[in-house]
């Protein structure tokens, strides 16, 4: 079309057939267009909108176009989302011209408009575009795929990411790969990380820790109808420290085929201590005792220096009444 003669502008409306209602919250429109306008003379192309609810015609934002494609058909895609809720939608193209420029093309190939509808689960999907929805994207990828193998090295995670890409004709010339990003073949593509080696653990032996004590207990007399049995005991700690001891005393019957106790005793020594530890007998060990003039017991000695337990020390004795 060439546009008048005279000063102003010249207008064309095109008229798009009937109306119609959107199904779902995003909405964009799509159209191949082959565009020869001229920006210096104000030649461009736009969509206007109207609804039920809003009656005058308006330019749809960020929907002008202009400039010369050589020929080229090009995709045109424009946001919609200022009709969502909208009833009765109905769209027009607006092509402008300097009057007196040169010719003016613009042709519009099947347009559409495409909604997607709330998805059932709660969310919703949308249209977005730009590095700041491609780099999110792309950053998740590898966050997978470093999630199966963390010793990739970035050359191979580039590599892994781009080698997969799935070539799109639209995007031929417009991105390095030409393609977009596939994250399930990414994922395919990369082996899994190498099990870690398992290195066997040698158990560690605790050292023994010496004993603060020593027992002098081979044998013992006991006067008649002993209530308790002193027990000879030495402890091995510098002066300035002390021996918290306890002090037990066993016997094994043989017709009861068992151990029984017969006292115990806890009492703290000093660090020196070399003397006797009196241990009170139990009315069960002074009625055994009572029976066997001589009987072989067990002396266990346990002490701990600090919080720390100490290793116990027994000894094998006689208890004898006199």
């Amino acid at each position: 079309t060439t546009p008048g003669s005279g000063s102003g502008v010249d207008e064309w409306i095109i008229q798009a057939p009937g109306s119609f209602t959107p199904a779902g919250q995003a909405c964009r429109f799509e159209a191949q267009i082959s565009t020869d306008l001229n920006p210096a003379s104000n030649q461009a192309i736009a969509l206007l909108y109207r609804t039920v609810g809003n009656p005058t015609w308006q330019l749809v934002p960020g929907s002008g176009t202009s400039g010369d494609t050589d020929g080229a058909i090009v995709p045109w895609n424009v946001d919609l989302s200022m009709i969502y809720g909208d009833s009765g939608v109905e769209l027009r193209f607006y092509v402008q011209s300097q009057r007196g420029a040169g010719a003016l093309l613009a042709a519009i190939l099947v347009p559409k408009v495409r909604c997607i509808v709330p998805q059932g689960t709660g969310g919703n999907y949308d249209f977005l575009s730009g590095t700041s929805m491609a780099s999110p994207h792309v950053a998740g990828a590898a966050a997978l795929l470093l999630a199966k193998n963390p010793t990739l090295t970035a050359v191979q995670l580039k590599d892994a990411l781009m080698s997969t890409a799935v070539r799109m004709p639209s995007l031929a010339g417009k991105v390095v790969t030409g393609g977009r990003i596939d994250v399930n073949a990414a994922l395919a593509a990369v082996p899994a990380a190498p099990a870690a080696p398992v290195t066997p653990v040698t158990p560690v032996t605790p050292p023994r820790t010496a004993t603060a004590l020593a027992l002098r207990a081979t044998r013992i007399e006991l006067r008649p109808g002993a209530r308790s049995v002193p027990v000879p005991v030495t402890c091995e700690q510098p002066s300035t420290a002390t021996c918290a001891v306890t002090v037990a005393l066993r016997m094994r019957v043989a017709s009861r085929n068992s151990w029984v106790a017969l006292g115990t005793r806890r009492v703290t020594l000093p660090g020196t201590w070399r003397g006797r530890v009196s241990v009170p007998l139990t009315r069960q060990a002074r009625n055994l005792l009572e029976r066997h003039p001589r009987a072989r017991a067990t002396v266990i000695a346990g002490s701990q220096a600090g919080t720390a337990p100490l290793e116990s020390v027994r000894q094998a004795t006689t208890l004898v009444r006199r």
